[in-house]
Formats: structure tokens, sequence, C-alpha cells
């Protein structure tokens, strides 16, 4: 993993840097990419620990992916977990991703439900990961609305990415002031 924020601080500030270095990411296997992954899914789960029912409802002001309360940032991250995962598997086997329908995250449930959800789908990443190296299609990509067309191993870098993006925004929310004590 590199030590800059290849996203930027906030999400979107940038194009052009993400884009160049998931299609630098893509190039490499599965198993060189994972220890990223590995490490945005712990820092996520290490800012989610001890988080209140009271904490995760916190709305912090904002726009858009900005004012997600923390019980929404996990439900998020878990739907859009399902949904790189789905992209993977399509790619990889040198299909066009069907229209992405789940469940995952749309309902609003405790924090711990949604913490299980965010679980699962970062092992069903991983498995699909696993299942597919060494026969991967890599020339067979499908669109991001925002860093256009990614390969499978592009779209897994990316889970890594999305997931060290949303780490960092349940951090600076436990530091606004007017977050819940408990």
């Amino acid at each position: 993993m590199t030590n800059e924020l290849v996203t930027g601080e906030v999400f979107g500030e940038d194009k052009e840097g993400p884009r160049a270095f998931l299609l630098a990411e893509a190039g490499k296997p599965f198993a060189a990419l994972r220890p990223a992954l590995d490490a945005a899914y712990s820092r996520l789960l290490a800012a989610l620990r001890g988080v209140s029912e009271a904490q995760a409802s916190f709305k912090p002001g904002g726009e858009d992916e900005d004012a997600y309360s923390i019980g929404q940032i996990v439900r998020h991250v878990a739907r859009v977990q399902a949904w790189i995962e789905s992209r993977m598997r399509a790619t990889a086997q040198g299909n066009d991703p069907e229209r992405f329908v789940s469940e995952i995250g749309r309902e609003e449930k405790p924090l711990a439900g949604s913490t299980h959800d965010l679980e699962e789908t970062y092992r069903l990443l991983n498995a699909a990961a696993d299942e597919i190296a060494g026969r991967e299609d890599v020339a067979k990509t499908a669109p991001h609305p925002f860093f256009g067309e990614l390969n499978c191993r592009g779209w897994y870098r990316l889970a890594g990415l999305h997931a060290e993006d949303h780490a960092r925004q349940v951090e600076r929310i436990k530091a606004i002031p007017e977050y819940p004590k408990e």
C-alpha cells in the first residue's frame, strides 16, 4: 500500500490520480493486492470498535456521503463490497456484469447487524479473489461511474481504497466535538 492518500482526504477530490493508481494495481495478482484490502478493512473495523448505537446514529451534517452517520457508512460499505464482488466475478469470467440487485445494506439495522453484513461481504470478496486467481480474464473490464473501466483486479483493489476512505470518514466523525460521548 502507498503511504499517500490515493483518493485524497475526501473521496472525489481527484479522479485521475486514483484511476492511474487502480490501473497500475490491476496488473498485480490478487495475492499482492490482498494486504492492502486487509489493512483497510482492519482500519475500518478498528474505527468501529466501541461505537454505541447512539454514536452510530449521529449525523455529522454535510452533503451526500459526507452526511452519513457511522451506521449508514457501514451499510454503504457492505453494499458496495457486494457490488464489487459481483463485478469481479463477472469480469474475471469474461462477462458483462448484470444489474446489481441485493438487499445488503438496504435495511436499517443495529450496528452489530450491519457490521455482520460488512464482515460477510469482506469474506465474499476474498473468497471470490481466491476462486478466480490465476484463471481471471484481465482484459475484460466493467465501468465504474467515477474511475472508468476496471478489470477484476482493479475492482478488488478499489474495495480497499473504498474501505480506507470510509475508515478515515468514521475517524473524522468521531473527532467532531458534538459526537456523542456514549
